[in-house]
């Protein structure tokens, strides 16, 4: 396995783990946090795979391949 298919399969597991964090938030805690948890979450999970998008169109415009 090449480093940037390890960086792409490492983005996408932790864009899954950030996008079960939101779920998981949002269903059991309880208060105030419980929307910033899951807010967080989601957001960082949308971030990841804005980013695995960016960086995948990245490298195959790339002459290093």
């Amino acid at each position: 396995m090449s480093l940037k298919s390890f960086h792409l399969a490492f983005i996408a597991i932790s864009a899954l783990l950030a996008a079960i964090l939101a779920v998981y938030a949002y269903s059991d805690l309880v208060g105030p946090m419980r929307l910033v948890w899951s807010l967080t979450a989601a957001l960082a999970a949308v971030g990841m795979v804005l980013y695995w998008i960016r960086f995948r169109k990245k490298m195959k415009s790339s002459p290093y391949q």
